[in-house]
């Protein structure tokens, strides 16, 4: 069996030794090369919507969203609410927004309550801040004939009531311009119940 003999700096050199520099440089190449090949950094995935199926597959194409019944004396809640809604899928992009007409689904409800809860009060004892609570109703049903009282449209969902709240600190800003972070966070919880069943 033949005898590799490393010579190491400091000691006397021994006649055929292969100096132990060279070898160091060699073998760490050689590992290097060895971890390059087989290592890849882990990138973790990050799920995507477009990627996960509506609960409804392949069913449904499109939507339509008609302005929300607004119950409350709050003016204007049920524009930003309907516009969040559209803005909402029209982000997503799996449900195409459409016409009544041409619509495979109807997305419809009504804002039921409103209420601004005091948060905090000023040296007179008037209120600074609020937070708005807003609650709705919304179902979603196949098209139907509005026009026929006596219609009764395919239930696709239930109603089902939905809730927001947060801050509105300043009392004298009119409040429909409030409403469009609590309006979109809504649209959210919307979208998740009925598409994602979440």
């Amino acid at each position: 069996m033949a005898m590799l003999t490393i010579h190491l700096p400091g000691k006397n050199r021994v006649p055929g030794a292969i100096p132990a520099g060279p070898i160091w440089v060699l073998a760490a190449a050689v590992f290097m090369a060895g971890c390059a090949g087989g290592w890849k950094p882990s990138v973790p995935k990050i799920p995507s919507r477009d990627w996960q199926p509506l609960v409804y597959g392949d069913k449904y194409k499109s939507i339509h969203i008609p302005v929300l019944k607004n119950e409350t004396f709050q003016y204007g809640l049920e524009e930003n609410l309907t516009a969040a809604l559209i803005e909402h899928f029209m982000n997503d992009g799996r449900l195409r927004i459409t016409r009544r007409k041409n619509a495979d689904l109807i997305l419809e409800g009504a804002i039921t309550h409103v209420e601004q809860i005091p948060l905090a009060y000023d040296d007179e004892d008037r209120a600074v801040g609020y937070d708005l609570l807003i609650h709705v109703t919304m179902r979603l049903v196949e098209p139907y004939d509005t026009s026929d009282p006596d219609a009764e449209p395919v239930v696709v969902q239930p109603p089902r009531e939905f809730e927001v709240r947060g801050p509105s600190m300043l009392t004298q800003e009119p409040a429909q311009s409030r409403t469009r972070d609590l309006s979109l966070a809504l649209a959210d919880q919307i979208f998740s119940k009925f598409f994602e069943g979440w």
